[in-house]
């Protein structure tokens, strides 16, 4: 092979993949997260990572609201006051 075939093929294969990762950005894809052995579907959109991070406050704000509304529900003087309200 001559060096400008080789040289070809190089700057060939790299525009491609130029073009599929633009592609794959621009449509919100998963395929190369896919492709390197991600555990995604590339059939769903992608969220971006501050959609993720957000989601992540989200269910951490939300977890601790429910710790503490275990522990309100679970004192002894919360029960002694629902069974006085419900006389």
């Amino acid at each position: 092979m001559s060096g400008l075939l080789i040289i070809f093929l190089f700057v060939a294969i790299m525009g491609a993949m130029l073009i599929v990762h633009f592609i794959d950005s621009k449509l919100n894809l998963n395929f190369f997260a896919w492709l390197n052995g991600e555990n995604v579907n590339p059939f769903e959109p992608k969220q971006s990572r501050s959609k993720k991070a957000s989601n992540n406050e989200n269910i951490d704000a939300l977890k601790r609201r429910i710790e503490t509304l275990e522990t309100i529900v679970t004192e002894p003087a919360y029960e002694l006051n629902k069974k006085i309200n419900q006389l």
